[in-house]
């Protein structure tokens, strides 16, 4: 396919080799920079499928591109995405300041400073979503979890919001090392689970250009998972595929129950079903325990002991 000179292309390549491009209109200029800046996505010529198309959403002839048999729509904040499961194609519709939903208006009432920042932000987190329902399709799962890892093998915390999850991730010494403190996509490959660390898109609503950037494409094998409890004691205790599957798809929720609340009811089934199913099998491929960890603890010598990572090296 040719390249589109009214277009910008960047491609995400995850790590089970598939690749996602996501092509942005022209106009998007600074804004389409900015995402590709934070995400680290690679430029690109050509606009392969499967192809995620991203631009400002007129209601007009970009709409029409994305609509028909076989579409299913979601309204995001400020973003408008159609999703067809069949190829796997994404549209982006980016709403403009007077037709954004009611949750972007709220969030925006209460940061009039920065209501330019915090809208591009929202809208670059709900790009962000494309990626995630391309995962999906081949056992794909975006988690609400930190990312950490030692000796080339990566530790998932999991986590609702205000359990530690960002205090675990800047506490680790090296040779350990932090990727991410809020979001996580894990990928299944055929040798095993594998994570790529996501932005934290709150962290650049707050601190502006200072917020951390990171590269998307890169990624690290699963060792375990672990779901954070605060306690008086460090310790991890074995947690069942069974268990660890209904909680792995409880953080998958925290993000995807926003899809499943904004689209049509066949259509969110048909994704929790998705999810639940990504989440079993994952669950029965990577250890699971729940982490039970102090305030000032050495809760990372805990994960070690729990899944040493020269056995996810074997493995």
């Amino acid at each position: 396919m040719t390249a589109d000179p009214l277009a910008r292309n960047y491609a995400c390549t995850l790590a089970d080799g598939q690749r996602l491009t996501l092509c942005f209109e022209e106009e998007l200029g600074a804004w389409t920079d900015r995402f590709a800046s934070i995400t680290g996505l690679e430029r690109v010529r050509e606009c392969t499928p499967p192809t995620c198309f991203v631009g400002r959403e007129t209601g007009r002839n970009f709409g029409r591109r994305g609509a028909g048999d076989g579409w299913i729509e979601y309204a995001l904040p400020w973003v408008r995405l159609r999703h067809h499961f069949r190829s796997g194609a994404v549209v982006c519709g980016l709403l403009d300041r007077e037709r954004d939903s009611d949750l972007g208006a709220s969030i925006r009432l209460k940061h009039k400073e920065h209501e330019r920042r915090i809208r591009e932000i929202i809208q670059m987190d709900g790009v962000s979503y494309g990626i995630f329902l391309h995962a999906l399709r081949s056992g794909g799962l975006p988690l609400h979890a930190a990312l950490v890892s030692l000796d080339g093998s990566g530790y998932l915390i999991a986590g609702r919001g205000n359990t530690g999850k960002t205090t675990c991730a800047r506490r680790v010494p090296p040779p350990w090392r932090s990727w991410c403190d809020d979001l996580v996509l894990a990928v299944k490959t055929d040798a095993g689970y594998r994570a790529h660390a996501l932005p934290t898109w709150s962290d650049h609503i707050r601190d502006g250009e200072r917020g951390e950037w990171r590269r998307i494409d890169r990624h690290v094998p699963v060792g375990g998972v672990f779901f954070l409890e605060q306690s008086a004691v460090d310790e991890a205790v074995p947690v069942s595929p069974g268990a660890a599957a209904a909680a792995l798809y409880r953080s998958a929720a925290d993000k995807c129950d926003l899809l499943c609340s904004a689209g049509d009811p066949g259509g969110a089934a048909a994704l929790r079903r998705q999810v639940f199913l990504n989440a079993w099998s994952l669950a029965a491929a990577v250890p699971a325990f729940r982490l039970r960890a102090t305030l000032e603890g050495r809760f990372w010598e805990t994960m070690a002991a729990a899944a040493p990572p020269e056995e996810v090296r074997a493995g």
